[in-house]
């Protein structure tokens, strides 16, 4: 009589249902169809009947006997959308499929744990990266210096000038050229600098603009795509557009240096200062991440709990996401309209943004054990990212495909320490900083066909 049956009781009842049905299930074949959109590896589409109790390593071998590959490839599966990280049986008593029915099985080439290829060693901790190109990368440092470095791991430049740790460091595309490359930086000397270099190895880099406003560190800054706007999130709770174009009026950051010692000891020649175009005001806290994924939106979060979304136009904070934990870093992917947010408690949280979502926080994914850090999308795929957290070498970067909320594709042992930065460069390289004072590449070795 359930009606007399505690909670406790009936979860128990219902875990024996499951474990009854998918034993029964494991004892019998289940009728499975192979499908795939990777066409080189494509088998046939007759229902095959297979034991309920196979997972994934002997699925693998099947489709790798039907396919007679040689050598060997791994595979992952799919049912419905969601990886299979159980046996046949256990998977479909757990959905509530029915055994005697044909189950669609999606299969995909499974991605191989990314091999760190190099290591780059700073004189202090790794608060940032970025990459101009897959033989380009940028760094910034608590040592208060931006970083130009080559695939070789050589520093082909560096940018002096802030005073406190840089934060953040971005590539300014809109501005290279076949003869120079762009940068900007912010600090907690509650400045933003952008820096030129002209590919001299015997050149460091020019900072050509200091952007002077915020009243606190400045943790975070966006490039608009495409534009020469920027947007910096501080610890003063506020964001700040910034146009990077320099303007006749714009004075000489020695002038404006004069008779302040500290700030003329780091002036370049070159350098304009420039002030804020406008401040967007609306969060409650520090402001942690901003990201400027389209002309007209940017996305901001921090210790405010919550993930803001930005009218640039109008200036005004169009809608919030509300979350329950400080976000620490956010990545709009290229190829849905989900934004992932890196949050204090560990978790990872794919936000929808869109007015009339069914739900705000489509999914959350879970296993880094203390705060996580970063979080970058790849750019190629609309399922997979990493992240990057605080927790001890063996887990502190993560690979992810967000159709497995609760197990990562693969834990990658990436720096002794806690992880501040990452970002996915393209379909197989990832790069990575932190505590360790390094930055770190780590290659995927992809078959051709993946590539």
């Amino acid at each position: 009589r359930l009606w007399f049956c505690t909670s406790s009781q009936l979860r128990t009842r219902a875990r024996a249902e499951v474990h009854s049905i998918s034993m029964a299930a494991a004892e019998q074949e289940i009728r499975v169809q192979f499908f795939t959109s990777q066409k080189q590896y494509v088998v046939t589409d007759t229902p095959i009947a297979l034991p309920g109790s196979l997972r994934r390593l002997q699925l693998s071998q099947t489709i790798n006997h039907l396919l007679q590959l040689d050598p060997p490839r791994p595979f992952d599966f799919l049912i419905n959308g969601e990886f299979l990280r159980t046996s046949l049986a256990t998977f479909i008593a757990a959905k509530s499929l029915s055994p005697e029915e044909v189950i669609q099985v999606e299969y995909i080439e499974a991605l191989p744990v990314p091999e760190s290829s190099a290591s780059f060693k700073h004189d202090d901790w790794v608060s940032s990266v970025a990459s101009f190109s897959d033989e380009m990368f940028l760094t910034g440092s608590y040592d208060c210096a931006v970083r130009f470095w080559s695939a070789e791991g050589k520093v082909v430049a560096s940018g002096i000038g802030h005073e406190r740790p840089v934060t953040c460091v971005r590539a300014v595309p809109v501005l290279a050229s076949a003869s120079d490359l762009c940068a900007v930086s912010a600090s907690q000397d509650e400045t933003l600098r952008m820096w030129r270099w002209n590919r001299d190895p015997d050149q460091d880099a020019e900072c050509t603009i200091l952007f002077r406003g915020h009243t606190a560190a400045v943790t975070s800054v966006a490039v608009q795509p495409q534009s020469h706007m920027l947007c910096s999130g501080s610890w003063d709770n506020s964001l700040r557009l910034w146009q990077t174009a320099v303007q006749e009026d714009d004075e000489p950051e020695q002038a404006e240096a004069a008779g302040k010692r500290h700030r003329a000891k780091h002036a370049h020649t070159s350098t304009v200062v420039k002030t804020h175009l406008g401040v967007l005001n609306g969060s409650k806290a520090a402001i942690f991440s901003v990201i400027w994924p389209e002309a007209g939106t940017i996305y901001s979060a921090g210790e405010d709990h919550c993930v803001r979304v930005w009218d640039v136009q109008a200036g005004v904070n169009t809608r919030t996401l509300t979350g329950s934990k400080t976000t620490n870093c956010l990545a709009a992917s290229q190829h849905t309209v989900l934004v992932a947010a890196a949050d204090f408690d560990g978790r990872i949280r794919l936000y929808d943004p869109r007015q009339g979502a069914a739900a705000i926080v489509r999914a959350t994914l879970t296993s880094h054990a203390a705060p996580a850090a970063t979080v970058s999308w790849s750019p190629t795929s609309a399922f997979q990212l990493i992240s990057g957290s605080y927790d001890d070498k063996k887990n502190n970067l993560k690979l992810w495909d967000i159709r497995s909320h609760n197990m990562p594709i693969h834990n990658i042992p990436a720096h002794e320490g806690k992880v501040f930065a990452s970002e996915w460069i393209n379909t197989s390289t990832l790069i990575s900083g932190g505590e360790d004072k390094t930055l770190k590449i780590h290659q995927l070795s992809l078959s051709p066909e993946v590539k």
